[in-house]
């Protein structure tokens, strides 16, 4: 938890360090960090066997994440790697596994929308969104597939 709290950034988010967005400044994707932590810490608040004095301490990094990442949604109901970028289903996925039961119902089900149009059209495609120290870029077919399965099952656990 402090680890987190040291590395949180004052405008909420977390960068990762294997995932990236090609598209964004020093190819960061603070998307992906900030969901990927929020998930996991909620889930660990979930079970209950933390003491108030940690709750609270991640009450406090969930909150502010939480903001961070709605206010990062894109105006078509997508997310990309950080605000403005174009939205992948991917980071979107993401956003709304970390964002269900969070109060944020509507932008999740703005995300949703967003991959079922895409998916009616073109199926779940694949972003670059993995990145190598060699700066190579690469895709994962499953990353879509899961990543929206989760999304939705985070979403019908919460029945937001």
């Amino acid at each position: 938890l402090g680890y987190l709290e040291k590395n949180q950034y004052e405008e909420g988010y977390w960068l990762p360090l294997w995932f990236g967005n090609q598209w964004a400044d020093n190819q960061a994707n603070p998307v992906y960090g900030t969901a990927k932590v929020l998930t996991y810490l909620k889930d660990a608040l979930r079970h209950g066997w933390q003491g108030q004095e940690t709750v609270s301490r991640a009450q406090l990094l969930t909150g502010r994440g939480e903001e961070y990442l709605a206010s990062m949604q894109n105006d078509d109901g997508s997310w990309g790697g950080a605000g403005s970028l174009p939205g992948t289903i991917e980071e979107t996925s993401l956003a709304v596994s970390a964002l269900a039961g969070s109060g944020f119902g509507d932008r999740c089900g703005g995300g949703l929308a967003w991959i079922e149009s895409v998916r009616s059209g073109r199926g779940l495609p694949s972003a670059p969104i993995g990145l190598y120290f060699a700066s190579l870029w690469y895709d994962e077919k499953l990353y879509p597939v899961t990543f929206y399965l989760e999304a939705l099952a985070r979403m019908l656990e919460t029945e937001e």
